[in-house]
């Protein structure tokens, strides 16, 4: 079917609906849900189908998770048509107030039309009470103030009201907790921290949002906060240019009856339409004082916050939240941390992070594996740990728990194995797999680290010879090495049962060389798929573990991005001139049906593991979540994509400033990364529109040229309806997916059933005996 005669079912369905012939409608949805990509425009209209059944929580099924605000394509005004009729049938009228708001946003968005001053007359109202609230203290004007923070979609907005609500214990006032807000990223430690008192707010104010802001520094204020407010900027009439020094700024500053210090900022016209203003610098500033304590909440509006992101003396101090609610919500409030690093990620491990880093090393090595609801396989991953031809006494193995709540699999098993090696801790808290990753790191107390996953596996010989490297070379920081690689029994579609020795290896020739970080680049801009043979400190490379100051001071971070594998890779690749490399193996990738890297790049085939993906999101990112910085914006989050991840690393190395961002002009190939991108998406994801249309959005922020050649050469192909035969794409999954015999490099690839292999430990034995590096080989 072409896309012409699929657009006219979905009018004949629209007519269906209209005039209630609901059985012919739903018949022809069902064929339409046969053919793959599903548009949004589908999904509104079995949202709508089944609003008329009055079945309410399928309707809502039909659209969560597939749709984001960003710009104004086919059904996304009519999806929020169809919130509003539901909360309006459901008697939320608040509810399907916000849905209208953002319907018109989408619509109508700086036209000049009455529904656009409809939304401004939101903004203008939220002003009005906020100076109402700043001047008198009128805690009458809360419900409405927070009710049309609420319509808005103004979240953090809503949740300071919320949180001075309780605080005051204001009598006939109700302003509930909101649960899609409470879950949003990062949005539990922005309430952690609000509920603190003595700690330090910064404001950035504009001009658009003065009264609004001033009301929101009094609420802090009066929660004991420590409020410093930026004024909007004025013009600096000096002769002197040097206003990025913020010592006016300071000299000028002036504190209210309420406490709030509030610091003029000024801005110096630099040409045409253009000027520099110093509110970076103030900020910049008052995180050396010492009574910010080296962490504070910076509050603006997300367009504000976005240029903040961007200024050098705040790259490696400073980071906004992204709470995923889409571009035309940028005017809003953002909230974000600002000042030391290890200060932040104090408050989410809730220890003193500096301490964890300054420990005195106790043995040599620290193998480092974080794991997740996988203690099936972990438990054939640390056999091949306690097995090591290693003193006992020399190395740990630290098992860093993240497991959901009640699940004490993990804890059971290390229990069971009753080894000293074994090192059992357990996260604080939910957390995504950068920080997870992080927090097992900074357990470690040996002089050398390296990590593996849960369904990995290092080789016998692995430490005795990183001794010998290390012994050679005691200056290396970074050292990498080969990794063979070993589908699981179970895992069907990519290849189970494969095992691979990369090369023909001679025992006790190790190979060394050096990699410089001009062959890394040049080789990955020529082939993406070339990133698993970055420096990841995963699986195929280890660090001293002084090596992390390093990484803190070039960065202002420790582990960290989208996908902490390749971006640890990428940071490592930039900040050193040169990797030692040894041409050895030491480890083996093991990909089990439980891997988490592996299972977030399947597709989801339906609303339920939709629902769940995103569910474990919020879980793990409500605090210390993942946040893309505006750099990272020049490309869509393709999710599900190695190529992307790689690339979102490449442009959050710019974001921290040890990538040039001339190279983002000069050396990238935009087409060619959005191309290598776009074909990893799938058209069977139940998402697959949002993150099309994403793409799309972003594309057009590279110019007319560009999205032009995007809609022809990516989006309208794409997009073409095809009938999937689902039982033949089962059925090739299920089949071989490699060639067994000899590589071009000397190595072999076997089918590791044959030999009666069925875990990773098994795998390592047999990859001892096939490489000859096993003693009993």
């Amino acid at each position: 079917m072409i896309n012409k005669d699929y657009k006219l079912v979905l009018e004949q369905i629209e007519q269906q609906l209209e005039s209630h012939q609901y059985a012919e409608a739903h018949e022809n949805i069902e064929w339409l849900n046969g053919l793959k990509p599903i548009p949004l425009k589908l999904n509104v209209l079995e949202a709508r189908y089944h609003l008329a059944m009055e079945n309410y929580g399928k309707t809502t099924e039909c659209l969560d998770n597939k749709w984001r605000p960003d710009y104004g394509y086919d059904g996304l005004a009519d999806a929020m048509q169809v919130y509003e009729d539901l909360w309006n049938k459901l008697g939320d009228k608040k509810e399907a107030d916000r849905y209208r708001y953002t319907k018109l946003l989408v619509q109508y968005m700086g036209t000049d039309t009455q529904q656009w001053r409809e939304c401004q007359d939101f903004q203008n109202q939220l002003e009005t009470l906020g100076r109402a609230f700043y001047e008198k203290g009128d805690h009458k004007v809360l419900k409405e103030l927070a009710d049309t923070a609420y319509i808005m979609s103004d979240a953090v907005w809503y949740a300071i009201i919320q949180q001075y609500f309780c605080a005051s214990q204001t009598p006939d006032v109700e302003i509930p907790s909101q649960e899609w807000i409470e879950r949003l990223p990062n949005m539990g430690w922005a309430k952690e921290q609000l509920e603190q008192s003595g700690r330090c707010v910064i404001i950035a104010a504009e001009d658009h949002n003065l009264d609004s802001c001033k009301a929101m520094a009094r609420m802090l204020a009066e929660m004991e906060k420590q409020v410093y407010f930026i004024t909007p900027p004025i013009l600096w009439e000096s002769k002197d240019e040097n206003i990025v020094m913020a010592q006016e700024s300071f000299r000028l500053q002036e504190e209210d009856s309420y406490g709030i210090r509030h610091i003029p900022s000024f801005f110096l016209e630099t040409g045409v339409g253009q000027r520099l203003d110093n509110c970076a610098a103030i900020i910049g500033s008052l995180l050396q004082l010492e009574e910010i304590q080296g962490l504070a909440l910076l509050i603006a509006s997300g367009n504000l916050a976005n240029d903040l992101e961007m200024e050098d003396v705040l790259k490696k101090q400073y980071s906004r939240f992204n709470l995923g609610l889409g571009d035309l919500f940028e005017s809003n409030i953002s909230i974000g941390w600002a000042g030391d690093y290890r200060k932040y990620i104090s408050t989410i491990y809730n220890h003193d992070v500096n301490e964890w880093m300054r420990r005195t090393p106790t043995c040599k090595y620290s193998i480092v594996i974080p794991v997740r609801n996988s203690a099936e396989s972990l438990r054939h991953t640390l056999r091949t740990c306690l097995e090591l031809d290693y003193p006992k006494d020399q190395y740990e193995i630290v098992v860093s728990d993240n497991s959901t709540n009640n699940n004490e699999d993990v804890y059971q098993l290390c229990k069971e194995f009753n080894d000293s090696r074994i090192q059992y801790y357990r996260t604080p808290r939910d957390l995504q797999l950068a920080k997870s990753f992080e927090f097992a790191f900074l357990q470690t107390q040996g002089e050398f680290m390296f990590s593996i996953g849960a369904d990995d596996a290092v080789l016998p010989w692995a430490l005795r010879v990183l001794d010998d490297i290390r012994e050679q070379y005691p200056k290396e920081q970074v050292i990498q090495w080969h990794r063979g690689f070993y589908v699981w029994k179970g895992n069907s579609g990519i290849g189970e049962n494969k095992l691979e020795v990369p090369e023909k290896y001679q025992l006790g020739e190790y190979g060394d060389f050096y990699v410089s970080r001009i062959q890394y680049m040049r080789n990955l801009l020529q082939n993406v798929q070339v990133m698993y043979i970055l420096p990841l400190l995963y699986i195929n490379s280890g660090c001293k573990r002084e090596y992390m100051y390093h990484v803190l001071q070039e960065t202002g971070r420790l582990w960290d991005g989208m996908s902490q594998d390749i971006y640890m890779g990428v940071t490592n690749m930039l900040i050193n001139s040169q990797i030692l490399n040894i041409k050895y193996p030491l480890t083996i990738a093991g990909m089990a049906s439980v891997s988490v890297g592996g299972n977030s790049m399947l597709p989801k085939a339906d609303d339920a593991q939709s629902a769940q993906f995103h569910d474990e999101l919020r879980k793990t990112g409500n605090v210390g979540g993942y946040c893309p910085s505006m750099t990272e914006r020049l490309l869509p989050d393709f999710a599900g994509s190695d190529a992307g991840n790689l690339y979102h690393s490449l442009l959050r190395a710019a974001a921290r400033g040890i990538l040039p961002e001339t190279y983002l002009g000069e050396i990238f190939d935009w087409k060619k990364i959005f191309w290598d991108c776009a074909i990893q998406l799938n058209a069977r994801d139940v998402e697959f529109d949002k993150l099309i249309q994403g793409a799309r959005y972003t594309a057009s922020w590279h110019g007319e040229e560009f999205l032009k050649w995007f809609d022809d050469t990516i989006y309208e192909p794409i997009i073409q309806p095809t009938r999937y035969e689902e039982e033949k794409i089962d059925a090739m999954a299920k089949t071989q997916a490699f060639v067994e015999g000899e590589n071009a490099y000397g190595g072999i690839v076997v089918d590791a059933s044959k030999y009666g292999v069925e875990n990773v430990y098994e795998a390592a034995q047999l990859f001892g005996k096939l490489s000859g590096l096993s003693k009993n080989a």
